[in-house]
């Protein structure tokens, strides 16, 4: 979970920090830790879509490997 925070920070230009208050501040009636997953869960679906590996430069929108 920390390594996938991590990276979102990264990729996002925020801080540790300022990405969990983000997270905090938007949860709704849940633990702060239910409500990081459920963001890590949603950002990297939302990366897993077509759109998303266009957006994030994977060459193209189709994974040379099938699942």
């Amino acid at each position: 979970m920390w390594d996938a925070l991590n990276m979102v920070c990264k990729r996002e230009n925020k801080g540790l920090n300022d990405l969990v208050t983000a997270i905090a501040r938007s949860r709704n009636q849940s633990t702060l830790t239910a409500a990081i997953r459920v963001f890590l869960l949603t950002y990297f679906q939302a990366a897993a879509t077509d759109e998303g590996h266009l957006r994030a430069g994977h060459g193209g929108a189709r994974s040379r490997i099938r699942l």
